[in-house]
């Protein structure tokens, strides 16, 4: 087990020094992290927890130690809490929450009984065609799953991810898109679609990230 996350490690650092180094498929990298941000029963602010990026499952540290390395040399309060496997910086907090539009949530309190804030992506942010495909880009490579067929996108608990992508996926002409939901414990927010051939190129150069996260599910 052990060996194993060495190597998965190893592979992710190596990954990361190329996709810097290559400027062909370079990402935005604000888009990329909003792709990847927990949507589970939405984004909330809070204001005792303003620092916290984003939290992550055992199975995506890859994907939290490639965020960490991408924003360290840019964010100087960055953190990378491995106990809790959370992102924390008070500074690249508040800049995604400019991606977002917030509204006042009644039905939630911090333990202050302070009434929090829902957060719902602000897609008038997201306009650029290289800005889409790298929010397209984080959200598969977080909620992307193994399918034989075609490209599927499975986000649990959805409240704005999942429309968004949506709307993402067709302004970059994929192509055979359905969606579903079904109601369960959690609620499957499910997305099908085959990627323009310009979205593939970079879904494939990619696929370390996403593929490390699915081979740590099986382990």
């Amino acid at each position: 087990m052990i060996k194993n996350g060495i190597c998965i490690i190893l592979v992710l650092v190596a990954h990361f020094c190329n996709s810097q180094n290559n400027k062909k498929y370079e990402l935005e990298k604000d888009y990329f992290l909003l792709g990847t941000l927990s949507d589970y029963m939405g984004r909330y602010k809070d204001p005792l927890v303003i620092d916290v990026v984003d939290t992550y499952y055992v199975s995506e540290k890859s994907l939290l130690t490639y965020n960490y390395k991408t924003f360290k040399s840019e964010f100087s309060d960055l953190k990378l809490d491995t106990i809790n496997r959370t992102l924390k910086s008070i500074a690249l907090t508040e800049k995604m929450n400019t991606f977002f539009n917030w509204n006042y949530d009644e039905n939630f309190t911090n333990e202050n009984s302070d009434s929090l804030f829902i957060g719902y992506i602000n897609l008038k942010k997201i306009n650029t065609i290289k800005q889409k495909i790298s929010f397209a880009v984080g959200v598969y490579t977080r909620y992307g799953q193994e399918n034989d067929s075609t490209y599927c996108i499975n986000i649990a608990n959805s409240n704005t991810l999942f429309d968004s992508s949506l709307k993402i996926l067709r302004d970059l002409n994929c192509k055979n898109i359905k969606s579903e939901i079904y109601q369960a414990i959690p609620t499957s927010c499910i997305i099908y679609f085959q990627p323009s051939e310009e979205l593939k190129k970079y879904l494939i150069y990619y696929s370390f990230l996403r593929e490390t996260i699915w081979d740590t599910k099986k382990t």
